[in-house]
């Protein structure tokens, strides 16, 4: 079976799916645009730039979106990663969607780098690069 790559973002008050690796129409739009999907409006284009823009939806927001799409024929491929570290006497957590092999996001002043290639996801402070003040190997 055939499964299809999804990350889902939130758009103000609604969960959108964002097919990373669906390009809309390349021959018009290069590699920019890629499908999407909502409850009202359904399939349409968005910037892949959105999976950066936008926050992650939960796995709770997002589970009537996924059922539906599940329902009229898609098989997913979801991978979610949370990671977990203490910095200065705080416990932080971060949960994110693995969009590409090798991604970074930013989230409460640290830059998350996630690396398939070198089986890790590091941590740094935003702005500070010389050394990652938390990194831990990818459970397969």
């Amino acid at each position: 079976m055939e499964t299809t790559k999804v990350v889902f973002k939130m758009l103000e008050d609604e969960v959108l799916a964002i097919f990373p690796d669906n390009l809309y129409n390349e021959e018009l739009y290069g590699k920019d645009f890629v499908d999407s999907y909502m409850h009202i409006g359904q399939h349409s284009s968005c910037s892949i730039d959105l999976l950066h823009e936008l926050p992650n939806a939960t796995k709770d927001q997002y589970k009537d979106l996924k059922a539906e799409l599940e329902q009229i024929g898609y098989i997913f491929e979801i991978k979610n990663r949370t990671i977990k570290f203490t910095h200065n006497n705080t416990t932080h957590i971060f949960k994110f969607q693995v969009i590409d092999p090798d991604f970074w996001i930013s989230e409460d002043n640290f830059d998350i780098h996630y690396c398939a290639e070198y089986n890790d996801i590091c941590v740094y402070i935003i702005g500070e690069y010389s050394q990652s003040i938390y990194s831990e190997k990818i459970n397969k």
